[in-house]
């Protein structure tokens, strides 16, 4: 970062009432360990996210060096800790140790801060636990891809194959653990291309069967169909203006329609995974109730993980989202005298009640500032964190 950028960006931080961090450690090719951070502030009513810094860690990654590297870096550029609400990691042991984790110790300087796990991290650890059976045929796909795209000349002759029988998609996606909620796309575009791989697959690669397998290729629509959702559920946790309050209504919108999912799998219904639905239609062979209930228990285990990995806000902060539906009979815990008083006008307030319907969530208050200062102070403490380590 060129240093009249730098200084542009350390005096809009200067100027934010408060800022959020958000940093992940990571080694690159060459096994150098790296910390980058980005920082979320308020300007012009507007949210603002940017990188803020690059640092090299030497030695070892625990807490207290990357403290120490974050700190060094602070206090050179004189960015006040006390006015840090909200930090975001991927849930690593040195970011979030209880007494020696990075997160323990900037609480330690940094009082208000609120810590928040990557939503994104916890979505793909909550979507992990699968039924046995769909977890062999996960892993089944990945030998059949690896079987491809890691021998060069199997992936030319393959991509040969697809060209000469008229496909779009001439090419298998590389499965990475890393991008866990990618697995949509990946599993997509291997159900897609089945028919060329039964061509180019011979009698020697152990799995050539699995696509042969009317079972198999059941649930391997399935699993395409539902990592795709994931995926979507994925993209939408992420941008400018997501807050903490969003990601929670995206989270439980989804649990609702996995729910409403399991009950129409439950009377044989599956119109609602096009991959499966168009196979079996194409078909004309019925699904069969042993699949019909891993399907289930996989759509209950996506239910159970999102909520276990995603617990209910405090119901002490709805008002934020809610500003309106309040009333002397139902005022939130947690409020100074000022503060109530300032919610209080502004449910009042029938020309802001519309302009509240009208704009983002994020964009009203940051509008409400400079008539409610008090009140805004403590809403820009939820509404500044990052909800997750991805931009």
């Amino acid at each position: 970062m060129s240093n009249n950028v730098k200084q542009m960006l350390l005096s809009d931080i200067s100027q934010s009432r408060y800022y959020a961090l958000q940093v992940d450690e990571s080694t690159d090719i060459a096994n150098f360990a790296n910390l980058m951070a980005f920082v979320r502030y308020e300007k012009n009513q507007e949210i603002h996210d940017d990188f803020l810094f690059c640092q090299p860690l030497l030695g070892h990654t625990t807490g207290e060096d990357i403290f120490n590297v974050m700190n060094t870096f602070m206090q050179e550029n004189k960015i006040d800790w006390n006015r840090c609400v909200g930090i975001s990691t991927d849930g690593a042991k040195s970011m979030v140790g209880i007494n020696k984790g990075l997160i323990a110790r900037i609480q330690n300087v940094a009082p208000n801060v609120i810590s928040t796990h990557c939503c994104i991290h916890r979505e793909a650890l909550a979507t992990r636990k699968m039924p046995a059976d769909l977890q062999k045929v996960l892993d089944e796909s990945v030998k059949i891809i690896n079987y491809i795209k890691s021998h060069p000349l199997n992936a030319r002759l393959f991509s040969q194959i697809c060209e000469e029988m008229g496909r779009s998609h001439t090419q298998l996606l590389f499965h990475t653990d890393v991008h866990w909620l990618f697995w949509g796309k990946i599993l997509n575009r291997l159900f897609e291309l089945r028919h060329e791989l039964q061509c180019f697959l011979n009698d020697r690669f152990e799995l050539r069967n699995c696509l042969h397998d009317w079972k198999w290729l059941c649930k391997l629509a399935y699993l395409a169909d539902i990592f795709s959702v994931l995926n979507c559920l994925n993209l939408s946790l992420q941008g400018k203006e997501i807050s903490l309050f969003h990601v929670q209504d995206k989270v439980n919108a989804t649990i609702t329609k996995l729910n409403l999912w399991q009950k129409r799998v439950g009377n044989g219904e599956v119109d609602l995974f096009p991959s499966l639905h168009e196979f079996i239609t194409s078909s004309a062979t019925k699904i069969e109730a042993d699949t019909l209930k891993c399907i289930i228990q996989h759509l209950e285990s996506l239910q159970v993980g999102l909520k276990n990995y995603f617990p209910d806000l405090n119901k002490n902060i709805e008002w934020i989202r809610y500003p309106f539906n309040i009333n002397t009979t139902s005022m939130p815990e947690g409020l100074s005298h000022a503060e109530e008083e300032q919610l209080l006008e502004l449910a009042s307030d029938g020309f802001l009640r519309n302009k509240h319907k009208e704009c983002t969530l994020t964009s009203f208050w940051l509008q409400m500032q400079h008539v409610y200062l008090v009140l805004t102070e403590k809403v820009l403490k939820y509404i500044l964190p990052f909800p997750t380590s991805y931009l």
